[in-house]
């Protein structure tokens, strides 16, 4: 729904599938973007395939992309980069980390949007950082993207360290790992 003139408009389905995961705090995201667009993103998944859903109403019209991997999407973050490209951190691994806390194996990657296809995924955990929860991007002025993420203990929903990393060069490449 819309509120226009202090009335809001009817609401309407804008996306449909088998599993949605919709938790604002850690799992989806909504942003709106300076150019007026208005971005969401999250993890979903049918009888076939998982990944990350991006949906943008632009001119009162959705789009939709899907970006599908092997592995389920359990959280999902963006930032719009300009007005075609979005940057996304997701975290796929086992199905069980949004909400038993006892996956074993999961990281956190990056992909962008470029406004006609998906660039090729970046993963920017390591093995030690596993399991990998909540992974959070942003922006800042001069154009740094940073991702923070927390640990876990394995088998715990525990979070025993935030990691970070960032890049100044749109994703391409990443500094060392942080703690």
């Amino acid at each position: 729904s819309v509120l226009r003139q202090g009335n809001w408009t009817h609401p309407v389905v804008i996306y449909r599938k088998y599993s949605i995961g919709w938790e604002k705090s850690e799992t989806s995201k909504l942003v709106a973007a300076k150019n007026g667009d208005v971005n969401l993103a999250f993890p979903s998944e049918d009888s076939s395939s998982t990944g990350l859903t991006y949906l943008r109403l632009r001119s009162n019209k959705w789009e939709k992309r899907e970006f599908r991997v092997p592995t389920p999407v359990v959280y999902a973050d963006m930032i719009p980069l300009s007005n075609e490209r979005t940057a996304f951190s997701y975290v796929a691994g086992d199905r069980a980390v949004g909400t038993t806390g006892t996956a074993q194996e999961s990281a956190v990657h990056f992909v962008v949007w470029t406004g006609t296809k998906w660039t090729k995924p970046l993963t920017i955990t390591s093995g030690e950082q596993s399991p990998s929860f909540a992974a959070n991007i942003e922006k800042t002025r001069d154009g740094t993207i940073h991702v923070v993420w927390t640990e876990h203990l394995s088998g715990s929903i525990q979070t025993t360290a935030l990691w970070h990393r960032q890049s100044r060069n749109g994703g391409t490449s990443w500094t060392a790992l942080a703690i």
